[in-house]
């Protein structure tokens, strides 16, 4: 489990600090937790089984997004952009890709959203 401060001006006193942790199957199927501490050494779980992500292949992250005003996620995946689908390092035509999900509450998160990116010329 990886911990951040929290970058939320609003968060309480006991949520100082956040993680994001999950355990999997033997499939790769992850299921996560989210957690609050205050001091960054004693946590609780603020919302467990809160992201259920097929074919997982690392942990993911979490953060205060301070540009839009809500937590974000960062979690690796498998996935062909031609066929759309999502699965694990064996399936056909897939390359990494990273998905996002935002919450304000950490306990509710969006639907994942493959992120893209531009090279230095401004292709994606």
């Amino acid at each position: 489990m990886e911990f951040v401060l929290n970058g939320n001006p609003n968060a309480s006193a006991q949520e100082r600090f956040i993680a994001l942790a999950a355990g999997k199957n033997e499939n790769g199927d992850a299921r996560y937790a989210t957690f609050v501490s205050p001091d960054g050494v004693n946590f609780t779980i603020r919302k467990a089984d809160c992201i259920k992500i097929i074919r997982v292949d690392a942990n993911g992250g979490i953060i205060w997004d301070s540009n839009i005003g809500q937590y974000a996620t960062y979690t690796r995946i498998w996935y062909n952009p031609i066929t759309g689908e999502r699965g694990g390092s064996g399936l056909p035509g897939a390359f990494r890709w990273v998905e996002r999900r935002l919450s304000t509450d950490l306990m509710n998160f969006s639907a994942p959203v493959l992120m893209s990116y531009r090279d230095a010329s401004g292709n994606t």
